[in-house]
């Protein structure tokens, strides 16, 4: 079924918009932009932070929506930075955490951590930057792999179908694949040992509710019995309750 974007509010009244209502509680999908990897002995790019929940929303409220970018690779020797921050409301996830590589050998902190430098040691960035509960990531490894939702070293993410698909998000990167992270699912990139890395998959913000349209923004869809609103576009916006 193809996406009914409520930008207008003539497309919002012909999917059925009941707003006006009381407050109602979403399902939320918050998905921050993974890490790039690095070039020179480079470690891989750490996931963006994943994190999911339910949230009462006023009618009338404005909340805001950020996608955050994935970050990309830059030159021999130098460090990629860290993915950008999503935000939905109150809650927000951390980007990825940027690997080490042969000059600046440790990974960085981030929603998951960046890996260690690929070879002589390097240390991964600790994961879970926003110190939340659950946490949204896990560390990097030494040597090599970013961190991902489910494991430090392993680099696993996790399965959603908010969306009405089952997606893995937050998977961090591969040591020496180059591999770049797909958009909207906040995979950090391959780190390479002398070629060119791969750069961050960027975040995704989803919010799911039971029932007709109530609020506008983003891409909005039935799915089953919800109603689901779908950011996948970088940058600032909202969610109109």
């Amino acid at each position: 079924m193809p996406l009914i974007s409520t930008r207008a509010a003539g497309s919002a009244r012909a999917f059925g918009f009941q707003g006006g209502k009381g407050p109602y509680d979403v399902t939320f999908l918050v998905v921050a932009g993974g890490a790039a990897g690095a070039n020179l002995s480079g470690g891989a790019g750490g996931a963006g932070g994943y994190r999911t929940s339910t949230f009462t929303v006023s009618p009338g409220e404005t909340y805001p929506v950020t996608v955050g970018a994935g970050s990309s690779t830059v030159g021999s020797g130098n460090n990629p930075p860290n993915g950008s921050n999503s935000v939905f409301g109150p809650f927000t996830s951390s980007g990825g955490g940027r690997p080490g590589h042969q000059n600046n050998p440790a990974g960085a902190p981030g929603g998951s951590g960046g890996g260690g430098r690929d070879s002589g040691g390097g240390s991964g960035g600790s994961g879970n930057a926003g110190g939340f509960t659950p946490p949204e990531g896990s560390n990097g490894s030494p040597g090599g792999n970013g961190g991902g939702f489910n494991g430090t070293g392993t680099g696993a993410g996790e399965s959603n179908s908010i969306t009405g698909s089952a997606i893995t998000y937050s998977a961090g990167g591969n040591q020496r694949s180059g591999s770049t992270g797909p958009a909207n699912q906040g995979h950090g990139g391959g780190g390479q040992h002398w070629a060119t890395a791969g750069p961050g998959g960027s975040g995704r913000v989803v919010i799911s509710y039971e029932g007709p349209q109530r609020g506008t923004g983003g891409n909005v869809s039935p799915q089953g019995s919800n109603t689901v609103h779908d950011y996948t576009s970088t940058g600032d916006s909202s969610f109109v309750a």
